[in-house]
Parts: structure tokens; sequence; C-alpha cells
């Protein structure tokens, strides 16, 4: 006779079994023997990762699942762990992780561990206890970035008054990709190189001032961590300022405009024309144009040398010595010139 007798074990599918076996011969006699069969489970589940595979940074496509088997168990319990390494595009390079080369921005390692099944609860000393058998893959995405950031408001040609400011910002995005991005503006006047000033905000964006009459080019681009650049945002910033000559009287600072030409009304500044205002103002009758001895009222000055009052009498007495000599004389030279007379 055979008999068997079964004892479950600590894990699904395995056991202890006990076989007993008893013979009687024709005179009777008995013999016995027991054999005790183990079933254990010694053998690791087999297990296929999906394909390495390479995806932009905005993208979020299905990476693919483990291929699990197992000879004894039939639903193999699968654990997924993610493991970010930074690439090439950050700064802390491959985290040294050896047999890792630098992607473009990260490497995902996705590491699937395969175990064929857990411990009974009657003999399991903590929750989601394996049998111990497991076998490990891991499935390698890199992770590049080759798109480039997008300005997603760019202002437009802006008009200010003389010597306003124009302030802007140049909001961007780069999808789905985190990173910093990098915002780089140039500014340039070809017209009138020094009629503007640029100040950097300090909440991001820039002030542009204008002082003069011309138009301020303006060109941002956005760069990501992978030096990917944006298309650029162009545009202008104008203004228009008062000149001498525009054929508008601005005032206060114009009293008039004549093409910064002098005229007897009006002089180059465009101000009236008026002594002493720095302008040789020849239109308007002037002769000179400073503050000081030699010029009075833009006219040269006549000088008279002063004299002192015994200087003068001097003067005169010399003048009259000089008309009674003069006058003296003449009565003499009349008499000489008469005829003479008969006497009788």
């Amino acid at each position: 006779n055979l008999e068997e007798s079964s004892v479950p074990g600590a894990c699904p599918n395995e056991e202890t079994i006990t076989r007993t076996f008893d013979a009687t011969d024709a005179c009777g006699l008995t013999a016995m023997c027991v054999q005790t069969v183990e079933v254990v489970d010694t053998e690791p589940p087999v297990v296929t990762c999906p394909a390495d595979v390479t995806i932009e940074c905005n993208e979020n496509p299905f990476l693919g699942e483990p291929i699990v088997s197992d000879h004894c168990s039939a639903d193999p319990i699968v654990t997924l762990t993610v493991t970010e390494i930074p690439g090439d595009c950050d700064p802390a390079g491959s985290g040294g992780v050896a047999g890792i080369s630098s992607p473009p921005k990260k490497i995902l390692q996705r590491e699937f561990t395969v175990s064929d099944a857990a411990l009974l609860s009657a003999v399991a000393t903590t929750e989601g206890e394996t049998c111990g058998n497991e076998v490990t893959c891991t499935q390698i995405v890199t992770v590049i970035d080759t798109i480039p950031p997008v300005v997603t408001a760019c202002p437009g040609n802006t008009t200010i008054a003389c010597g306003e400011s124009f302030e802007f910002d140049i909001p961007t995005t780069d999808g789905s990709c985190d990173g910093t991005l990098d915002i780089e503006c140039t500014f340039s006047d070809t017209a009138t190189p020094d009629a503007f000033s640029v100040t950097e905000l300090t909440g991001g964006g820039f002030r542009v001032t204008v002082t003069d009459t011309t138009t301020v080019s303006v060109s941002c681009t956005s760069t990501d961590e992978c030096a990917n650049v944006s298309d650029a945002c162009a545009f202008g910033v104008s203004t228009t300022c008062p000149r001498c000559g525009d054929g508008v009287v601005n005032q206060p600072s114009e009293q008039c405009d004549t093409s910064g030409v002098t005229t007897s009304t009006c002089d180059r500044d465009c101000t009236f024309p008026e002594c002493g205002d720095g302008f040789l103002n020849r239109a308007a009758g002037e002769e000179c144009d400073f503050v000081g001895p030699g010029c009075v009222d833009c006219h040269p000055a006549v000088i008279v040398p002063a004299v002192s009052e015994w200087g003068l009498l001097v003067l005169v007495l010399v003048f009259m010595t000089a008309l009674t000599v003069v006058f003296g004389r003449g009565s003499h030279r009349s008499d000489l010139s008469q005829p003479s007379q008969s006497r009788d």
C-alpha cells in the first residue's frame, strides 16, 4: 500500500510530501518505508526588458513593459524603479555612473525587478516578503533636447514721447523641457548712436529710454540649456524730439524756427536775436556779440581818451594861440597887398 500526505511550504507551489509504503507477504509478514519529497522553487523568473529608446524632452511616449515568466508562479511580481541621471546639458554631467554615456539632456534608468511570488501570509514575517527568487533588467531612456524655445509674446513697434522710457519683457516657453532660459537682447541705433540708454530690470525685462529723434532697433532671443536658440523677436522703439529748423516752434525752448539760419528775427538756435547771447547775427544788425570793452549793444564802441582839467586848459590855450597867430598873420598880409595911395 501507498499512503501520501502533503504539508504546504512557505511559497506557493512548494510542499513537503510524505509517501508511506507498506507491504505484506503471503505469510503475513509486513514491512514499511517512508519517502519524503520536498517540492521547492529555487529558479528565478525570466524577464525581457523593453528596448532602449531615445526621446525628445517634450515627448511622453509609451516606453514599454517587460515580458516575464516563471515556471512556478503564474503572476510574478514586477517592481519598477526610475533613476534620473543629468546629462551634458546639466553642469553635473553624467553623474559619474559607470557605463552610461552622457546624453544631451538626461538619462532615465528604468530598472525592473521581477520576483516569482510572495511568501504565504502564514509564514511571512514582513509584508511583501517574497520567496527570494528574483531577477532584474534595465531599460535606458535617453532624453534629448533639440527643440528651440518659442517667444510667446513679442512687443511690436512702439512710439514714445521724447525723453520717455519703454519697459518690456520677452516671455518664452521651452515646451515640456524643464530648464533655465537665457534671454539676450541687442540694441542698436545707427541714426543717432548716443540717443538712448538701456537698463536691465531686477524682476526681468528691460527699460529703453530715448532722448533724441531716432528709432532704437531691438532684437531678442531665448537660449535653453542645450544651446537651442529661439527665433529673434525684433521691434523698434521710436521717438521724435523738437529740433531747431524742423518747421515747428516747440515752446518753451524755441521762440522761432528758421531751419537754423540766422535772420533779422531769429538766431540759428531758434531764439530771438539778443545782444550777448553768443550768436553774431549780422542780419539783425549786430557787428559783435560779447559783453565787455569794445562792444556796446553789439556795436563797436567809440573810444575817447580821458584828460585832466589842466590838460584840457593847456589844449584850449594852445588852440586859442594858434588862432591868434593865424588871424594876425592874415591881417598883416592884407595890408601889404593893398596899393599905395598918392599924397597930396
